[in-house]
Formats: structure tokens, C-alpha cells, sequence
């Protein structure tokens, strides 16, 4: 659908999840999106233990599908070391995640 803006990708999904695999846990998840988000966003966001608290809150709280295009997301992310490759290889993982976690 055009390229993915990763800092407006990321608030929005950590809105969705209130904050706004393979034993991962989900405060590893929202921390991997966080600090994805400062190496490669447009802006720095808050990665405290309160800020990654707020996000586990929210994704226990968000719809299993949301919860499940969020788990895929970060895998995508997890996958792809560079920015560039993960804006490229995630495009799909992020628009999922933003259509599962609108309005939760």
C-alpha cells in the first residue's frame, strides 16, 4: 500500500495496545518495537519500565487477533536487523497490526 512510516506505525499500534514465538514474552515484544522505533523512527518514544508496562496492559487487554498481527510484527522486526530491511520486509506485519489494534 505505499511505504510504511515506521514512527506513525508505531504510535499508533502502541495507542491500540493502550500504551498507546518462541517464548518470546510480550513485554520483550513491546520493548523490540520500542527500541526499533528509536533506531530507525522519526521520533524517540519513552522505553521505561512504566512505558513497557502500559503496553503489556494494553496487548493482555487487546482482541486475539490484535494481539497475534502485534506477536507477528515483532517477529518481522526481530527477523530483520537493519531498519531498511525491516521497513521493507515488515510492510504487511505492520499494516495487519494496524487494522487488528484500531480502536483497542
Amino acid at each position: 500500500m505505499g511505504k510504511w512510516r515506521v514512527g506513525s506505525s508505531w504510535g499508533v499500534v502502541v495507542l491500540a495496545l493502550g500504551m498507546a514465538g518462541c517464548g518470546t514474552s510480550t513485554k520483550d515484544r513491546c520493548k523490540t518495537l520500542c527500541e526499533f522505533d528509536n533506531r530507525c523512527g522519526t521520533e524517540s518514544v519513552s522505553c521505561s519500565d512504566s512505558a513497557l508496562s502500559e503496553c503489556v496492559d494494553g496487548y493482555k487487554k487487546a482482541p486475539k487477533s490484535c494481539q497475534d498481527a502485534f506477536d507477528d510484527l515483532t517477529d518481522c522486526i526481530d527477523d530483520n536487523d537493519k531498519c531498511s530491511d525491516a521497513q521493507k520486509e515488515c510492510v504487511d506485519e505492520a499494516e495487519k497490526a494496524l487494522t487488528a489494534c484500531e480502536g483497542h
